[in-house]
């Protein structure tokens, strides 16, 4: 599906000639692979946010 959606913008790549481009929000270790591979590779630092109930909130701010 990612191959064609790179054909259908360029329009004059052939299969073979597309190149594989990502994106890895996750583990470095899975950008590296890709970029091993001789692909782009984007790494994006990206960790869910963290909800914290008001006593630790609270607890964090006192010893930091």
């Amino acid at each position: 599906m990612a191959r064609q959606n790179c054909r259908a913008q360029s329009g004059n790549e052939t299969e073979n000639d597309a190149k594989l481009r990502v994106v890895n929000i996750g583990l470095q270790s899975f950008a590296d692979a890709i970029s091993a591979q001789k692909a782009k590779v984007t790494q994006l630092d990206w960790r869910p946010p963290v909800e914290q109930s008001k006593e630790m909130e609270e607890l964090l701010d006192l010893l930091l």
